[in-house]
């Protein structure tokens, strides 16, 4: 079960990064509240919240490139396994625009999996 305390928190500290113009605090609390979500096993919720995320965020946020991998993951959990390789790829070419290696073998060891096992990708980056 969702605790519905600890995601009012969640969501009062992404706010709070939003509203500082903080990027990569921004992307720490969207990644946070995922967390929060798939762990309440509401895949589709944690989908939609990185879907706006991603539209809401300036192209210019670096860690961008996270929320793409999770959203891919989640993708990839919820069976959508052309969509989860087209975001993972979207993924890879954020953290590769971010100068990011982390990121870059990340997406790369995503794409990997995706093409191996197919929706048993892990959800988080």
């Amino acid at each position: 079960d969702l605790d519905t305390t600890e995601l009012a928190q969640i969501r009062l500290t992404l706010a709070d990064a939003l509203a500082a113009g903080s990027g990569d605090a921004v992307v720490a609390s969207y990644l946070e509240l995922v967390h929060a979500l798939v762990d309440a096993h509401q895949l589709v919720a944690a989908a939609t919240e990185l879907e706006y995320a991603l539209l809401r965020l300036p192209r210019s946020t670096l860690a961008m490139w996270r929320l793409q991998l999770c959203l891919a993951g989640l993708y990839s959990g919820l069976g959508d396994l052309e969509r989860a390789r087209r975001t993972a790829q979207l993924g890879h070419d954020l953290a590769r625009g971010a100068a990011s290696a982390l990121g870059q073998q990340r997406a790369k060891e995503l794409m990997a999996r995706l093409s191996r096992h197919g929706p048993k990708a892990s959800l988080l980056p």
